[in-house]
């Protein structure tokens, strides 16, 4: 696992940009310095931010209605197919694009700083501020932040691989029965490092590195 100073090491080397050399908790907004959830380098690891770029929440008609069975049956007989008719009755990795089973998720700004909403027992697909090009010796396992954790927030996290590069794209989803507040361009998950002897087949060197520098969202099969 590395250490602090490794991984300015690295970050000196472009493994993160822009990069954060240390923890901040404050940040300025509307001319106040106000509280922020924690990110950049800690003793091993960096809590890397949200960006507000590419914020996608899921649009399932299941986040209008209560879980109940008559309902739940109501809306497989097309009951609720007015409304809801463009969504799909199941979620297919295999046959899944943003476009058709997300939209645009809605910035906005208070006192607290700047957000947006997942909804209701809703998912959202999001990207870090930082680019990561992974070295071909070092794979990042992703965390969750214990801020956002201990509120609810479920994290889905895959590893950043040896020789990946792009924008961390997270996946969380909600359990309340409220939206929870994302906020934007501060951390959102903890990157920790591993190094190993290089691999012979980096994630860049692969016959298909599909998620490379990826440009789109959602799954790719």
């Amino acid at each position: 696992m590395l250490s602090d100073l490794e991984i300015i090491a690295l970050a000196e080397l472009g493994m993160i940009t822009p990069f954060v050399d240390t923890q901040v908790r404050v940040i300025e907004h509307r001319e106040s310095i106000i509280p922020a959830i924690s990110f950049g380098l800690s003793g091993y690891g960096y809590d890397a931010r949200l960006s507000d770029q590419d914020v996608w929440v899921s649009k399932s008609a299941a986040q209008t209605m209560s879980y109940d069975k008559a309902r739940r049956d109501a809306f497989l007989r097309d009951d609720y197919a007015e409304p809801f008719s463009d969504l799909p009755l199941e979620i297919n990795p295999k046959d899944f694009t943003v476009e058709r089973h997300m939209k645009p998720g809605v910035i906005d700004e208070d006192r607290y700083g700047r957000y947006f909403h997942i909804p209701a027992r809703g998912f959202c697909l999001c990207r870090s501020i930082e680019r990561f090009v992974m070295p071909p010796h070092v794979t990042a396992l992703v965390f969750e932040k214990s801020t956002t954790s201990r509120a609810g927030l479920s994290g889905l996290m895959t590893p950043a691989e040896a020789g990946w590069a792009g924008h961390y794209v997270f996946e969380f989803t909600n359990p309340w029965d409220i939206p929870f507040r994302m906020s934007i361009g501060e951390g959102i998950a903890q990157f920790v490092f591993f190094e190993g002897s290089p691999a012979a087949m980096p994630y860049h060197m692969r016959k298909s590195p599909k998620y490379q520098d990826q440009v789109f969202m959602g799954p790719r099969v």
